[in-house]
């Protein structure tokens, strides 16, 4: 069996998965198979148990980010890969904002759920 473990850097949390193996995996020695998993790194092998671990310098899917797309405010979240993903761009032009909040907004403001998302929102 495989588990693979991803830790978030920027905000600590992990996602922990059983996987599947895939049948190219099967009959591999623990140093043929670091060659076929690029980005992870083998944490264990207990038995037929192999955990994989991976760390990304980014926050997990359980936050939202508030910045800036195209000149208005905008709400971002990371796929489980790291990858920053546009979730909405509202109607609020950051020009309305002073120089201090637009700098600020335009580095982003994490929340961790969706209600602190919404209240620093109403704001």
């Amino acid at each position: 069996k495989l588990y693979d473990s991803t830790h978030f850097k920027k905000c600590g949390h992990c996602i922990e998965k059983h996987i599947e193996a895939p049948d190219f995996f099967i009959g591999l020695s623990i140093e043929e198979l670091k060659g076929k998993i690029y980005g992870w790194e083998i944490d264990s092998v207990e038995d037929d148990n192999i955990h994989f671990i991976k760390e990304i310098n980014t926050f997990c899917p359980e936050h939202f980010i508030i910045g800036v797309e195209d000149g208005n405010i905008a709400i971002f979240k990371y796929s489980e890969n790291g990858e920053k993903i546009l979730k909405e761009v509202t109607d609020i032009d950051i020009n309305v904002l002073t120089p201090e909040d637009q700098a600020f907004l335009t580095g982003g403001i994490v929340t961790d759920t969706e209600d602190d998302m919404e209240r620093r929102m109403s704001l």
